[in-house]
């Protein structure tokens, strides 16, 4: 695990998969899902997938959901609104991965990367 969570081995993927992570009180991402996403808009430069899969549900007095605030990171780190697919209806670690596989099987993307807080 140890080495693991030190390495980027990063390949070829039909998606890269951003996990949620919360929000501030005014609906700005805080530093876990900033870090996420910035790493994963690294990753799709590199050109490991063609589509960035944000995931996420709207947490408790938000207006917002964690998967827009990741879209709002990436668009910011230059990765364009059609690289982007957004998941809003998870509102754990579990139905982040549940709800994404949906997606991927309603879009026929067979693998993924997934990006967490590594940096």
């Amino acid at each position: 695990v140890v080495w693991t969570g030190t390495r980027d081995d990063a390949g070829r993927a039909d998606v890269i998969v951003v996990l949620g992570a919360a929000l501030s009180r005014d609906g700005t991402p805080y530093k876990a899902l900033t870090r996420r996403s910035e790493h994963a808009a690294l990753v799709w430069k590199a050109g490991h997938a063609p589509v960035i899969l944000c995931t996420g549900g709207v947490g408790p007095n938000l207006t917002r959901s964690e998967a827009d605030g990741c879209r709002e990171v990436l668009m910011r780190a230059g990765v364009p609104r059609d690289a982007i697919v957004l998941e809003e209806r998870s509102r754990t670690t579990h139905e982040n991965a549940r709800f994404a596989k949906a997606i991927m099987d309603a879009r026929g993307w067979r693998t993924a990367t997934e990006k967490s807080s590594r940096l």
